[in-house]
């Protein structure tokens, strides 16, 4: 993958992404409510300064942070393996959810 799950999600923008939902994300809800829809408007999980490369946004972290203690969840850090694997974990679980005719679209196996 060229682009983390984040920096695409900045790419295709977060408000796009969030009308395709069909379950909330907390803390991407609040960042499209808060105008942080990605590069178009310069600030979405990372942001852009003058229109250039992504820059870790620290104010991302705080975000996370607060919903994570409005929603009671304990603070934890991740590792990228584990990171990683949690994320190939909930893609493969959405593949195999597809209907067998948009699998063969995409030349997933059946």
């Amino acid at each position: 993958m060229a682009q983390g799950p984040c920096a695409m999600q900045d790419r295709i923008g977060l408000d796009v992404i969030a009308d395709t939902r069909s379950e909330p994300f907390l803390v991407a809800d609040r960042m499209v409510a808060e105008g942080r829809l990605g590069r178009k408007v310069g600030v979405g999980w990372f942001r852009y300064p003058g229109g250039g490369g992504a820059v870790i946004d620290p104010l991302v972290e705080d975000l996370i942070r607060e919903e994570a203690h409005f929603a009671g969840r304990p603070w934890r850090e991740l590792s990228a393996d584990v990171i990683r694997s949690r994320y190939f974990a909930a893609m493969e679980a959405a593949a195999k959810a597809m209907p067998p005719g948009a699998r063969a679209a995409l030349g997933l196996p059946g």
